[in-house]
């Protein structure tokens, strides 16, 4: 899957940066409108859900199907804000339309015939683009924003996302898990610019109940999400995972008027204190886990940004900053968020 992400950031590039400023020859993959029962890479006898499987060749079709489109739409924003020509800023933008315009045209993923995996890549699918298009809203100083019809269409997808989801919160509430912290924030960047306020109320319902998923560790006094440390040899992979969209969601929906109160802001601070220092020192837990974890890629980090500029009360979570030498730019927030964050002067 790297590699043919590799290829298709190579692609994007050269197409760009070769293009006489004419018509956007970078295209996108053809719309999706299968159906989304897609296998799980873990396998589902494992009680951590860590060990990996390989699922059948369908499924991993339809995944790099939807990775392909949500990496491109990654990295085409991604062009915008790096490039000061303004011929190629224009050239991003006319390339970023075609994409939404030729899966939208298509209604890209509005199948109901989903397992639960392939909701949560539709959930991913949806942030990768709804994050990038508010980048390119913010970026483009409100310049550039979605067309009635690309708004239309995500929309689509949001109800989507909450019908797959909404009743995991009374028929399930224990297993809530990244999987609906995702679909929350997915849901939520999309109503950011859609200007649509159900899609927040919902995943401010969402956002409360992670809080309150965190569980005190007296021994750090920090606090955790036990079903992501519970993923054995992934738990501090996941724990990055999940705290993302919760970050995400607690930085943009306190700016539209929602509330969080301090037991709920205390619970954020202790999470981010638990995710930082389970990062830099494992040894640190082993009194909660017995597993050797997993190293974290570094795009997996990327809720740093939002953290760090925005909250800027945790000493482990700026430690942890420090470590990273790579860009933080993770394809289910859409490539890189730097402008949704502005440093403060």
């Amino acid at each position: 899957m790297k590699k043919i992400l590799l290829s298709i950031t190579s692609a994007a590039l050269l197409l760009l940066n070769n293009n006489s400023y004419g018509s956007c020859s970078f295209s996108p993959p053809s719309g999706y409108t299968g159906h989304l029962n897609v296998q799980s890479k873990y396998d589902p006898n494992d009680p951590t859900r860590s060990k990996e499987v390989r699922p059948d060749s369908n499924s991993v079709a339809i995944q790099n199907r939807l990775n392909r489109y949500a990496y491109g739409i990654s990295k085409i924003s991604d062009y915008y804000i790096t490039n000061h020509d303004q011929r190629k800023k224009d050239l991003a933008i006319d390339c970023y339309d075609l994409w939404l315009n030729s899966w939208a045209d298509s209604n890209s993923l509005e199948t109901q015939s989903a397992s639960h995996t392939g909701k949560a890549l539709r959930a991913w699918t949806l942030s990768s683009i709804s994050t990038s298009t508010l980048t390119l809203i913010k970026a483009t100083n409100n310049n550039w924003t979605p067309t009635s019809s690309q708004k239309a269409w995500l929309s689509k997808l949001a109800d989507s996302v909450i019908n797959d989801y909404q009743d995991r919160l009374i028929t399930a509430p224990e297993k809530i898990n990244n999987h609906d912290y995702w679909a929350a924030w997915s849901v939520a960047a999309t109503g950011l610019f859609t200007e649509n306020r159900r899609f927040l109320d919902w995943s401010y319902t969402v956002l409360i109940h992670s809080l309150y998923q965190v569980t005190p560790d007296a021994k750090s006094n920090t606090g955790y999400l036990p079903n992501e440390v519970g993923r054995g040899r992934l738990g501090v992979k996941y724990s990055h995972f999940a705290i993302t969209p919760i970050v995400m969601l607690s930085s943009f929906l306190q700016k539209e008027g929602y509330v969080l109160h301090y037991e709920e802001q205390l619970r954020l601070k202790k999470l981010v204190d638990f995710t930082a220092e389970f990062t830099l020192s494992t040894a640190s837990y082993s009194h909660l886990t017995n597993y050797s974890q997993h190293e974290v890629p570094y795009e997996m980090m990327s809720w740093l940004i939002p953290y760090n500029r925005e909250y800027k009360n945790s000493d482990l979570a700026k430690d942890l900053e420090t470590t990273i030498n790579s860009s933080l730019n993770m394809i289910q927030l859409g490539g890189d968020i730097n402008p949704l964050f502005p440093v403060s002067p």
